[in-house]
């Protein structure tokens, strides 16, 4: 079906991962002459953000930089608000799409909803089933559910839990997650990338693949302070028992989590604190280590891309696919546990060939596709 007139889409988005997410998509809708697509960045993941718009070539129509040094959520809710706020009033959009859980795609939402502009939901209907962990993301994406009109999930669990909330079967669509776009598209450049990263990250002049290392993110909000110090005394024992072994932890800019990390893993010599990677070295960094200790979101769907084992040291996750695919295993933040799950790994290769003989559930790398087809034969209900 073609347009019979321009339609005007605005992408809203403000964070790293969203940013990742969003641009196949991004290039996916630029190629679609009838619709008329600007781009406005929060700027919440301010530091982080420019480098990946940099490597996809995205560059923002609207760029709010509304980075909240506070780091005081509410602060930044209201912000968003009022600048995509001021955004709408300009650009008058009929559609706004938003991606995941975040500040910025709830905020974003709200402002749309209240101009009565339809929302679009990119990786709709994940749940953790608890309101608090992750926090506030879980509370985020049921919000964003509640007043959109189109929902686009990554897996058929998504898409169960939204027809369980009521959402119309005619509303949503199951694409896969647009993170294997990007990964794939990421893996394409990156293998030709002439920087040694080994050097870079190991001070060693041979190949990364020749290096045991395992790789480390970790966040969230609900796991600063005790839990993020008890999991930070597990990497320090385990590098400890295995000097041979190298751990690489990018560390989040959040300055609570830098304090913790750097307290407790700065003195180990076979421990390298980095700040954070830009997009093609960090999908090399996925495909080349032994396994990944994470409590990140994106990641869990990332590193099965190159049947990498992923142990997260939560006690839930809104990625249950992976976990029943086998490529994820929950570990809680016990000590004792995440220790014993990073010493199985490395001396178990039983074990391990049990994640890495597992199936990425998240599609095959066109779920960008998918969504703007979906789209364009649906929109016109809503105008």
């Amino acid at each position: 079906m073609l347009f019979e007139q321009k339609e005007k889409v605005l992408f809203v988005y403000g964070t790293r991962p969203e940013a990742i997410k969003m641009a196949p998509l991004v290039k996916c809708f630029e190629k679609i002459s009838e619709i008329e697509l600007k781009i406005c960045m929060t700027g919440q993941h301010r530091e982080m953000l420019d480098t990946v718009n940099s490597f996809f070539k995205v560059k923002p129509d609207y760029d709010l930089n509304l980075m909240d040094k506070s780091c005081s959520l509410n602060n930044l809710f209201a912000q968003i608000i009022i600048e995509v706020s001021k955004v709408i009033e300009e650009y008058k959009p009929k559609f706004i799409f938003v991606h995941g859980d975040t500040a910025s795609t709830a905020a974003a939402a709200i402002a749309a909803y209240n101009y009565q502009i339809n929302v679009v939901h990119v990786e709709a209907g994940l749940r953790s089933q608890n309101l608090w962990r992750p926090w506030p993301e879980e509370g985020n994406r049921r919000l964003v559910t509640s007043i959109a009109s189109l929902h686009y999930a990554p897996t058929a669990i998504n898409a169960n839990n939204l027809l369980k909330e009521g959402i119309d079967a005619k509303n949503l669509a199951v694409t896969g997650n647009t993170v294997i776009d990007a990964v794939l598209y990421a893996t394409d450049l990156s293998d030709k990338y002439e920087c040694s990263l080994a050097e870079e990250f190991f001070q060693y002049s041979g190949s990364l693949s020749n290096i045991d290392y395992v790789l480390i993110t970790g966040h969230r909000r609900e796991n600063i302070g005790a839990d993020l110090i008890s999991v930070m005394n597990a990497v320090r024992n385990a590098a400890k028992r295995f000097p041979k072994v190298n751990f690489l932890y990018p560390v989040h800019l959040n300055p609570a989590v830098q304090k913790i990390v750097n307290k407790i893993l700065n003195d180990l010599p076979n421990i390298f604190l980095t700040e954070p990677v830009e997009y093609p070295k960090f999908v090399q960094l996925i495909k080349n280590c032994k396994f990944i200790l994470t409590d990140s979101g994106g990641i869990q769907e990332e590193g099965p891309v190159f049947r990498k084992p992923v142990l997260v040291f939560r006690t839930e996750t809104e990625r249950l696919e992976a976990v029943n695919a086998g490529t994820v295993k929950l570990i809680g933040t016990q000590t004792d546990n995440v220790e014993d799950e990073i010493v199985r790994l490395l001396t178990d290769n039983n074990y391990n060939q049990e994640y890495t003989n597992a199936e990425n559930p998240y599609g095959d790398g066109t779920a960008s596709i998918k969504i703007s087809k979906h789209f364009q034969e649906n929109f016109r209900r809503f105008i």
